[in-house]
């Protein structure tokens, strides 16, 4: 039910959703933390999306997956804010930082114009 009400936009509803349920004695699993966190992330909303994934460290004592934690992670990224957040220190490194370093650095060119000179060196040495 919370899930739709964000999906639909509707994050007041949502809102007063949560606050029924903890009056409840309830909590939210974590998999609704995760898409209140993915919605304040894509509007840019920094601080209410690092609220409420603080709010989930404390309730659950882990984090939702990276699919919902991977817009906050770019956000961080860009905004360049690691005064206000360490988002390493609260849900660890980000599982794809090995890849995007390997694409970055790692990868040899095998195109004609990264292999022109190739045939001469082999030349020289013989």
């Amino acid at each position: 039910m919370f899930q739709m009400f964000i999906a639909n936009g509707r994050i007041p509803r949502a809102l007063k959703f949560k606050e029924k349920i903890e009056r409840e004695g309830r909590n939210l699993d974590i998999a609704s933390y995760g898409s209140i966190i993915q919605y304040f992330s894509r509007r840019e909303q920094l601080e209410s999306a690092v609220s409420f994934l603080k709010e989930c460290l404390s309730t659950h004592g882990a984090a939702p997956s990276e699919s919902y934690i991977s817009d906050l992670r770019f956000l961080c990224k860009r905004k360049e804010d690691e005064n206000f957040v360490d988002l390493t220190e609260l849900v660890g490194r980000d599982p794809k930082e090995w890849l995007r370093h390997g694409q970055k650095n790692l990868k040899r060119e095998r195109t004609k114009k990264g292999r022109r000179y190739v045939q001469q060196a082999q030349n020289r040495l013989l």
